[in-house]
């Protein structure tokens, strides 16, 4: 059997020649006295001396608390101390005099931190004992930004409020944690802080953290969670209030668009908007500003999750078609596809433009999301020749929320943009959304042949009165022979005869029952004008 003999290097029981070192700490520090988990732990606040940074890595701590004076001193041994950082030092006391004793009804305490060289003594200013009587107090809790503050908000239920109340309770050492996506930061509150600030408005509290770069931290990153640990005396009774949160609000300029729709598709979104006259004055002031830089967030939020997509689209301000957002790495993907399977969940949505000049944050604009819809198309396909081009429209039939009025005037944009340029191509033509098959096409040019070879990204947008209804992003591009195409132009002449008779004979029949079918559109238009 293997004999397990652990080393202790640089502290031992008899230290000689120590060198005291005094004001480590404030005499604020907390020892908290845990029945449950028969521990004593030791919340540190820093006096700043920089003098006992000398404490080194490896050192000793020995407690003497009031009810086991002479009996047993509870020790703890640490290699990982560091003044600057270390708040929080726990020492065991479970065996059987901790326990006979009843250690955590003690109300006075000493605290020696030591090492072979060094010592210093810990004032101890509160002692108390930790229960957990005040559960599930935390009704909700969301986090705020400002342009040089970060709010953290918890508000408790009527029910602990008055215990809180009734008891004269004293708010104690506090973690407030921020956690990003590949980041974190974490702030201790306690009676000493200078950047936190604590306040109670309306059974809320209210940690406010004064951060100048706080717009440029979340900016940089995607929040994932907020997770605050409060600690609550009361007499001598700790108890600690836990909560997390996704929610995120952040403060910028008011709301540009009076309306603001987002379409919600399986690999991709659109923003679409109608600006108010605020908007209008956004669309100036960013045309006459040196703007170099554009970052626009869509936070789309869940009761339990939060999703962050980015678009490098220039916010413009105009009416119709705002912003577009698809993904390039897989976990987007992923979480793009799990927001239009769950689009009926949908809490909030809203968008952050971080408008930027020389690398520094001029202006944040918060734009919130008045409606979503699913959109009624999945997509479309592009079919063409060397003499006509038609679309494949794929309606989406699992969609509830579908614009398209039947037997409407709506207008059909075809735009194509590479590097350089957008083309467009614009005519109007009446859907409806209760026919199966529509024919709809037009003559091939050269410049039509061009955008569709030569572009990055090719779109199909509906709108009606300026105002955008739907669009539709391309699935496939397909080149058909002359033979081919008017093959199917017959066959599609066919279908459409047979099945407007069968609809008509059927629909009284089954429309109580009817489901609508997922259905493809072929449109196919005889003569066109292209847009200039």
């Amino acid at each position: 059997m293997m004999n397990l003999i652990l080393v202790y290097l640089g502290v031992t029981n008899e230290i000689e020649a120590q060198t005291e070192i005094e004001d480590c700490y404030s005499d604020q520090s907390t020892l908290i006295l845990k029945e449950d988990q028969g521990q004593i732990c030791l919340q540190l606040i820093s006096a700043s001396n920089s003098d006992c940074n000398l404490l080194p890595t490896g050192i000793k701590v020995s407690i003497e608390l009031e009810n086991l004076a002479g009996l047993y001193s509870p020790v703890g041994y640490f290699s990982n101390f560091d003044y600057s950082s270390t708040t929080e030092l726990c020492v065991s006391c479970s065996n059987q005099a901790c326990i006979d004793n009843n250690f955590f009804e003690s109300k006075a305490a000493s605290v020696v931190i030591e090492s072979y060289t060094y010592k210093t003594q810990v004032s101890i200013g509160v002692v108390v004992r930790e229960q957990s009587d005040l559960t599930n107090c935390i009704n909700q809790s969301f986090i705020k930004v400002y342009s040089t503050e970060i709010q953290l908000v918890a508000e408790i239920n009527d029910y602990c409020w008055i215990i809180l109340a009734a008891n004269n309770y004293q708010l104690l050492n506090s973690t407030l944690t921020l956690m990003f996506s590949g980041y974190s930061v974490q702030y201790i509150y306690s009676l000493a802080s200078t950047n936190i600030l604590h306040s109670v408005v309306d059974q809320q509290f209210v940690f406010t953290i004064y951060d100048a770069s706080s717009y440029a931290t979340f900016d940089t990153y995607d929040f994932v969670q907020m997770q605050m640990r409060m600690g609550i005396k009361q007499q001598n009774t700790l108890n600690y209030l836990l909560t997390s949160s996704t929610k995120l609000e952040i403060d910028g300029l008011p709301s540009g668009y009076s309306q603001l729709r987002l379409r919600i598709n399986t690999d991709n979104m659109q923003l679409s908007g109608v600006p108010s006259n605020i908007g209008n004055n956004y669309a100036q002031m960013i045309s006459a500003l040196n703007v170099d830089a554009f970052n626009i967030k869509l936070q789309i939020q869940f009761d339990a999750n939060t999703f962050f997509f980015e678009s490098t689209d220039k916010q413009t301000y105009q009416n119709g078609q705002t912003q577009s957002f698809s993904c390039s790495s897989d976990l987007c993907k992923t979480n793009m596809l799990y927001v239009y399977n769950n689009i009926d969940k949908i809490t909030s949505a809203n968008t952050v433009t971080t408008i930027k000049s020389e690398g520094v944050i001029l202006y944040l604009v918060t734009e919130t999301v008045t409606s979503l819809y699913e959109g009624c198309y999945i997509g479309f396909n592009l079919n063409y020749n060397t003499e006509y081009i038609w679309f494949d429209l794929l309606i989406n039939s699992a969609s509830t929320t579908c614009s398209i009025t039947t037997n409407q005037t709506y207008t059909l944009t075809l735009a194509s943009t590479n590097l350089t340029q957008t083309n467009v191509t614009e005519f109007s033509q009446v859907l409806n959304s209760t026919t199966q098959l529509v024919n709809i096409s037009f003559i091939m040019t050269k410049d039509i042949l061009a955008m569709i070879k030569y572009s990055q990204s090719t779109t199909l947008f509906v709108t009606q009165t300026h105002i955008s209804v739907d669009y539709l992003s391309l699935l496939r591009v397909i080149h058909t022979d002359m033979h081919t195409f008017y093959s199917q132009q017959l066959i599609i002449l066919g279908v459409s005869i047979v099945f407007s008779m069968l609809f008509t004979i059927t629909f009284h029949l089954i429309k109580r029952y009817a489901k609508k079918p997922m259905r493809k559109i072929k449109i196919m238009l005889k003569e066109f004008e292209e847009i200039d």
